[in-house]
């Protein structure tokens, strides 16, 4: 309960003015062994095209979304927010450890982020 109260009192000093969207949590509970709980809802395309204004929370959430909260807690160590993620290339994926195996995925997804289908 502590690391969870935690979590969110730390995102709330670093961003003291920042509106919490519903459908986009943050990670609001961490396990003890440092894995994100992460809620696999779906983002609203609204929310999507939001991702300049997400946290390093939020982008771990999304990255949850795609059964990776493995890569969202290397992300969030990493402090990695919506205008970093969408800078990421492969180099910058391997030096956060992501397996290659999933990087032309997080890539891809990065890409449809930035460029969303109309």
């Amino acid at each position: 309960i502590a690391a969870v109260s935690g979590a969110v009192e730390a995102e709330k000093m670093q961003n003291p003015s920042r509106q919490r969207r519903p459908s986009l949590s943050p990670i609001d509970a961490v396990r003890m062994d440092g894995i994100f709980d992460v809620d696999a809802r779906i983002h609203t395309t609204a929310d999507l095209n939001m991702w300049e204004s997400w946290s390093k929370f939020d982008v771990a959430a999304w990255l949850g979304t795609f059964n990776m909260p493995m890569n969202g807690v290397k992300f969030y160590r990493a402090d990695i927010d919506g205008p970093k993620l969408t800078l990421l290339t492969a180099k910058d994926l391997t030096d956060l450890g992501i397996p290659q195996e999933e990087q032309g995925d997080i890539l891809a997804r990065i890409e449809e982020l930035k460029n969303p289908a109309k």
